[in-house]
């Protein structure tokens, strides 16, 4: 062999293990985006529910609301996130405004009131 045909092996086996290399991190690369995408996907999902669990508190509560004989006529706005109804508008009395909390606070996954209703007497 001779000078340059002995270089030709090492050459090539250096190339070939350097190539491999890249490969390798290059799937490792790809298998990291693929767990982001997962985890970004889940996270989606996850948004996605919570904001359906609201709205589905929301609904129940505004219709705990409108089946109250004494609450019905009123506007009541109802506001949730993360299970914590927020209550907006005017009650006639404290009677009225407390009524209004009691039956969102029985609604199924509420997990807090924040009864901003302003008394305001009719006249």
């Amino acid at each position: 062999m001779n000078f340059p045909d002995r270089w030709i092996v090492p050459v090539l086996a250096a190339s070939t293990a350097l190539f491999v290399a890249c490969t390798r991190e290059q799937q490792s690369d790809a298998e990291q985006a693929g767990r982001q995408a997962g985890q970004a996907a889940v996270q989606a999902t996850g948004a996605a529910a919570a904001k359906a669990r609201d709205a589905g508190i929301t609904a129940a509560v505004n219709g705990a609301l409108e089946a109250d004989a004494a609450l019905s006529a009123l506007r009541i706005d109802v506001d949730t996130h993360e299970g914590r109804v927020v209550l907006r508008g005017t009650a006639p009395d404290a009677a009225a405004r407390d009524r209004a909390a009691q039956l969102a606070r029985g609604v199924e996954g509420v997990l807090a009131v924040d009864n901003q209703l302003l008394i305001q007497p009719s006249r």
